[in-house]
């Protein structure tokens, strides 16, 4: 996607405008580090194309880049401080802008009636990506692969505590269907998703920071090709953005077996009355480690959540029960995550026992509608 910078002269010359070269520096600036020793990756790498510019950040374990068009009248590349050329280039008015750089790397921004001039350093210097090869790849809808982003980040382990293969999401590829897969040890968000166009098979686990920053890649229109190697993953979409990061070694604990497969209770909510109550009942549950109480009566689950120096709360939301009658306790940030990630109006929860793992997902008809598959795994509390 990008020429190597030691291939091409640093005298590098183009006109773009404000507005498409402040949103590629944005992007890619989210890949840079300000507390890296390296001076060098700090900046942002500006190069010629083919197709105009190509801009660049990375900070060697993820790498973002995006093409924008530019009317290019020396080829080369050049050097500047991400936040420095990213503060700069929001600040000025629409229009065209003037990109250029000296033999002293200095780069030069200039606009009709105003100059800046940036210390750079020489683009030979910035280190690149590797390339990935393409052994296993397959193509995915942008606005799908964003809402995978969205509906497992939120139950990856942040703090790996030695396990650091949980600190990221798994890729589970294989055929024709991709399947997201996050777990903090206590709660599992899984979303299946149909691919076109795949080959090979991989099950590869990608960084929480790479996903975040996908996912504010992405759009709700096009496709992306996903390319996966022993080390590396690339994201390739279709308005010319390229993310690359180094994978997650390890293996991924084996979460198909922590999905129950039956249940004796069956309980259908419609989702934002459940929602709310969960929310307001957490109030008064935050201070007591969010716990907040289950449990059925009739046609209604009430809810409850009480702290010993705050107070109680009490609350009732309308169900479709089948089966038994249950009384269990969940954390209720947990419940508020999984419900947050779905788009649906209805809700299932799956239960078998007060004590084990329960599964939540959209209602049976809604999933039918949709692309693909959805569910949460949350593990109650302790009932007393």
């Amino acid at each position: 996607m990008s020429v190597n910078p030691t291939e091409s002269s640093t005298m590098l010359e183009a006109v773009c405008t404000q507005k498409q070269l402040s949103e590629a520096v944005q992007l890619v600036a989210h890949a840079v580090s300000d507390k890296t020793p390296l001076d060098i990756l700090k900046h942002v790498l500006v190069q010629s194309h083919e197709e105009g510019l190509v801009i660049s950040g990375s900070d060697l374990e993820l790498g973002i880049s995006m093409i924008i068009p530019a009317d290019v009248r020396r080829a080369g590349a050049l050097t500047a401080p991400a936040r420095l050329l990213s503060d700069l280039v929001s600040s000025l008015p629409d229009g065209e802008i003037t990109l250029s750089c000296d033999r002293s790397h200095a780069v030069h921004v200039h606009i009709p009636g105003s100059d800046y001039r940036i210390l750079g350093l020489p683009p030979e210097e910035y280190p690149t990506m590797p390339a990935v090869d393409d052994a296993v790849t397959f193509t995915i809808g942008e606005k799908l692969l964003k809402e995978a982003c969205r509906q497992t980040l939120f139950a990856v382990l942040t703090e790996s505590r030695g396990r650091p293969m949980l600190s990221g999401v798994l890729i589970d590829f294989e055929e024709d269907t991709a399947a997201f897969v996050s777990t903090d040890t206590v709660r599992l968000a899984l979303r299946r998703l149909p691919v076109q166009n795949g080959k090979g098979t991989a099950r590869a686990i990608v960084p929480h920071r790479t996903m975040n920053e996908l996912a504010r890649a992405l759009s709700d229109t096009g496709d992306v090709v996903v390319t996966i190697s022993e080390k590396h993953i690339q994201f390739a979409t279709s308005r010319e953005v390229t993310v690359t990061s180094r994978l997650i070694e390890g293996q991924y604990p084996a979460y198909q077996r922590v999905i129950p497969t039956t249940y004796r209770t069956r309980l259908t909510f419609h989702k934002e009355p459940l929602l709310q109550a969960v929310r307001r009942a957490d109030i008064f549950g935050r201070t007591a480690g969010n716990r907040v109480e289950f449990q059925t009566v009739q046609d209604k689950v009430v809810l409850q959540a009480e702290s010993s120096t705050e107070g109680k709360a009490i609350e009732e939301v309308e169900v479709i029960r089948e089966g038994d009658d249950i009384h269990t306790v969940f954390n209720a940030r947990h419940i508020l995550d999984a419900l947050g990630a779905m788009d649906s109006e209805g809700v299932v929860m799956d239960l078998t026992d007060p004590t084990k793992a329960v599964v939540l997902r959209p209602s049976e008809k809604e999933e039918a509608e949709k692309v693909g598959e959805y569910l949460c795994v949350l593990m109650p509390l302790q009932l007393f």
